[in-house]
């Protein structure tokens, strides 16, 4: 409210672009009982958690005479995608390789929005978790083994492996990995393909 009231102030609210969003999905901190609030609705898992209920999150944006108001548009995104529509939106090039896409034509409804072949996380707290989602499979590999430094040598538990199918399974109530040998073989692949090594910047 502050910063749209700033906005109106200086006389640039109906010529930007504002987009209000989070950085994960429901979570349980500062007392805060997610179940008791439903905060996560139909999906399983809160903030730290691969399902949806930790990664799901809905995008605002509002921007008049650009953006019609009250449209719901379904495509699926990720924060990585903000630089490369920030750009599109102000003209500016980008010459760095990117993992995102811009999805301005979503916003807009103008031209054809590319969609991502999959996304894919990785949080290297709680004994490592990863996902790729390639709709409407989900695949997620929890005690991958990435830790903290300096956290000292922790027994690692077992790699897990879950398979959800989001169309079917929107909850990801029913693990379904060992119905589907190819599918699990397939998104691993991405999912390693997706990994790279974190870069020291000197």
């Amino acid at each position: 409210g502050a910063v749209m009231a700033k906005l109106k102030a200086l006389g640039l609210d109906d010529n930007t672009l504002v987009f209000f969003s989070s950085d994960n999905g429901a979570h349980a901190e500062g007392l805060h009982n997610s179940d008791f609030f439903d905060s996560n609705g139909i999906y399983n898992g809160i903030k730290r958690s691969m399902t949806d209920g930790g990664i799901h999150t809905p995008l605002l944006a509002r921007w008049p005479g650009k953006i019609k108001a009250g449209v719901i548009n379904e495509h699926v995104s990720g924060f990585q995608d903000f630089l490369p529509t920030a750009a599109a939106v102000s003209g500016a090039s980008v010459t760095a390789k990117l993992d995102g896409l811009s999805m301005l034509s979503s916003l807009t409804g103008e031209g054809t929005q590319q969609e991502h072949d999959y996304l894919y996380w990785n949080f290297d707290e709680q004994g490592g978790k990863r996902a790729v989602l390639q709709w409407p499979w989900k695949l997620i590999h929890l005690n991958t083994g990435e830790g903290r430094p300096g956290k000292g040598k922790v027994k690692q538990a077992p790699l897990q492996v879950q398979l959800f199918n989001l169309k079917d399974d929107e909850g990801e109530q029913t693990n379904v990995a060992a119905q589907h040998p190819e599918i699990v073989k397939s998104l691993t692949e991405k999912m390693q393909q997706a990994w790279q090594e974190p870069q020291v910047v000197p």
